[in-house]
C-alpha cells in the first residue's frame, strides 16, 4: 500500500510541472474497452520504444518510466513537444 502513496506523489510532482506527459504529442493514452481513459499514469510514450523479444513487435514505454529515467525524458521533460492537434492523440490505442 505504501507504494501507491509514493507513486501518487510522483505523479503530482510531474503534474506540477508545465511539461505534463498527457499534454505532449508523443503521449498515447491508456484506453480500456475502447472507450474509457483509465488515467495518465498508465499512458505510454511513443518517443521511446522497446522491441518485444518474443513477438518482435514494438511496445511503447510507460510515460512514467520515461520521466523517471534521466537518459530518456527525465524529470524535466527534455523531449516534451506541445500537442498541437487540439485534442486526443491519434497514434493509436495501447
Amino acid at each position: 500500500m505504501r507504494w501507491i502513496f509514493y507513486f501518487s506523489l510522483l505523479i503530482r510532482t510531474f503534474a506540477a510541472n508545465n511539461r505534463v506527459c498527457s499534454k505532449c504529442k508523443f503521449y498515447v493514452p491508456a484506453i480500456y474497452n475502447e472507450k474509457y481513459d483509465i488515467g495518465s499514469y498508465l499512458g505510454r510514450c511513443s518517443k521511446f520504444t522497446e522491441v518485444d523479444k518474443s513477438s518482435q513487435s514494438v511496445v511503447y514505454r510507460f510515460a512514467a518510466k520515461a520521466r523517471c529515467n534521466e537518459f530518456e525524458c527525465g524529470s524535466e521533460g527534455k523531449y516534451f513537444a506541445n500537442d498541437t492537434s487540439g485534442g486526443e492523440n491519434t497514434i493509436g490505442l495501447v
